[in-house]
């Protein structure tokens, strides 16, 4: 039954309706304060909401519930990503919290990759985390890397062929192939940095 609270928040939020996805999370909350399925689901609303606080907050509180889901340790590498990539870094302790971020960034997509090498999403933060950490170059070649663990997957090649052709603006030029979840992928891993 919970379940479908956070299905149809998940709705909501995906249509940027997030009062409505608010509520039918704080009816479900009511009922049960401490389901995993619920705070997942409003940590994914925050993050939709781009209040990484809040979304980091209902992650950990549901990773103390289940630190084996791969969705949310995406979701929270991916939160940690994106503090780091908005967040300055001027003084000590700035910068003290932005490396505190690609650690725990570090953790929870390597977890996520060793959990379920085969996801495409979870391989995906894991090159946005590189991207992130180090430089394009080291991303592209662990891109490379997976298109030759898993040939027959198409998950990757699009993603390597933009990396390649158009490195410089991060712009997404999509190729007519793609199929509509394929250019929602690439427009998370180029237009969230």
């Amino acid at each position: 039954m919970l379940s479908a609270y956070a299905l149809k928040a998940d709705y909501y939020s995906q249509k940027y309706n997030f009062v409505e996805a608010h509520r039918i999370l704080s009816e479900a909350a009511r009922s049960s304060p401490n389901s995993f399925d619920i705070l997942k689901a409003q940590a994914q609303v925050e993050f939709r909401k781009n209040n990484l606080k809040g979304s980091s907050l209902y992650a950990e509180k549901a990773m103390k519930l289940y630190d084996s889901d791969v969705e949310l340790l995406t979701m929270l590498a991916d939160i940690n990503i994106s503090i780091v990539l908005n967040s300055p870094s001027r003084t000590e302790d700035e910068q003290e919290r932005n490396r505190k971020a690609m650690e725990l960034a570090k953790k929870y997509s390597g977890k996520a990759v060793d959990l379920e090498p085969g996801w495409p999403e979870a391989q995906l933060t894991f090159a946005r985390f590189i991207l992130a950490e180090q430089n394009a170059t080291r991303s592209e070649n662990y891109l490379k890397e997976l298109i030759r663990n898993f040939p027959y997957s198409i998950d990757y090649r699009p993603i390597y062929t933009l990396c390649q052709s158009d490195k410089q603006s991060r712009q997404v030029v999509y190729p007519s192939a793609l199929s509509y979840s394929d250019k929602s992928i690439l427009h998370k891993f180029y237009y969230e940095f």
